[in-house]
């Protein structure tokens, strides 16, 4: 009868180190899952917050890129305009000149120049660098030292204009000269500025361009 009981408490001390122990091992599993768990959605957070910084980054990227290129095609198409100032003749000249001219010991003496300015090719450059400047928008990529030559030059044409309506002669002598050779320094100081644009642009870092 005694070694009964002691064989049932055997197997009653038996079974309960076998619960404990699987109690133990199924808290101690548990406890490993939800801390793998953890760690896991840490790392997946982690890898989420550098896919977005990541995004942003190359989307930072791509908007430096889009601006400085906006920026660069507003510099290329400013030059353009200069076809109208520039003292070179050509098809667009606002400006024309005549030189008198005089011989003295066998050499050519230029004792001025008559200044002329087309009145169709003012209206047509007041048209196209509002064009330029508000409706396609490269007016905003400029700085503001450009700008300020634009319209000032733009300002003296119409000035001129205004005074002029009248009239059949598409080209007119100017009367003061003084105002010819003005608009034609600001044709110089306007290239100088964009050419000096251009070289800090090809010198600077994308990103401090933007």
């Amino acid at each position: 009868m005694c070694a009964q009981v002691e064989d049932l408490y055997v197997a009653i001390a038996t079974i309960a180190a076998v619960f404990i122990s699987g109690a133990i091992s199924v808290f101690i599993t548990l406890y490993q899952v939800k801390k793998e768990n953890k760690n896991t959605l840490k790392q997946l957070d982690k890898q989420y917050q550098n896919t977005i910084r990541q995004m942003r980054e190359e989307t930072n990227i791509l908007k430096y890129r889009k601006l400085n290129e906006q920026k660069l095609e507003a510099l290329q198409r400013c030059w353009g305009l200069l076809i109208y100032s520039t003292d070179l003749e050509n098809s667009k000249s606002i400006i024309t000149y005549n030189e008198i001219q005089r011989r003295e010991n066998r050499q050519t003496i230029v004792e001025k120049k008559e200044y002329f300015f087309n009145k169709a090719q003012i209206d047509e450059f007041i048209d196209t660098l509002q064009q330029f400047y508000f409706a396609d928008g490269w007016g905003m990529y400029l700085s503001d030292e450009l700008k300020t030559l634009l319209f000032e030059y733009r300002n003296i044409l119409f000035g001129i204009r205004l005074k002029e309506i009248e009239g059949e002669n598409n080209v007119v002598k100017f009367k003061n000269s003084h105002t010819a050779v003005n608009l034609l320094e600001l044709h110089n100081n306007m290239a100088n500025m964009l050419r000096l644009e251009m070289i800090t642009f090809f010198n600077t870092d994308p990103q401090e361009n933007a």
